[in-house]
């Protein structure tokens, strides 16, 4: 069996936008309104490095969740976020941000799918810097 010794870079350097507003308790992933941030370029995949969010106005306590979907529906969740309490302060810019940058880039195999909820019913852009294979 041969084995591929050759480091794959990405052909296309992407950015991807999603936004979340509708309150989705559960946690499966099964049901409830998820956005979809990206799917895996066809044929090799693609790979988020980074992650940013940001609120679009105040936020309440609750959690931001991160699916990863294979090729045929079956979801998986792979990262929660907390989303603090803040105001939507014109002035003083103090509406919720945070960043994920994981350890290791999120490759997303072709066909599949990285979708986002949020627990409680708040404006969340979500946005994922990578590219495709």
């Amino acid at each position: 069996m041969s084995v591929n010794t050759v480091p794959r870079f990405i052909e296309q350097p992407r950015s991807w936008k999603t936004q979340v507003s509708t309150a989705n308790i559960n946690i499966s992933g099964n049901t409830g309104t998820l956005a979809t941030l990206l799917t895996g370029q066809s044929p090799h995949g693609s790979k988020v490095d980074y992650f940013f969010f940001q609120a679009q106005g105040a936020t309440q306590t609750n959690r931001l969740r991160l699916y990863l979907f294979t090729s045929n529906a079956t979801a998986h969740l792979w990262r929660e976020i907390s989303v603090g309490a803040a105001s939507a302060h014109k002035v003083d810019g103090s509406m919720w941000n945070d960043s994920l940058a994981p350890a290791m880039p999120l490759v997303v195999p072709s066909d599949w799918t990285v979708q986002c909820s949020i627990h409680s019913a708040n404006v969340i852009n979500i946005f994922g810097v990578g590219g495709d294979y």
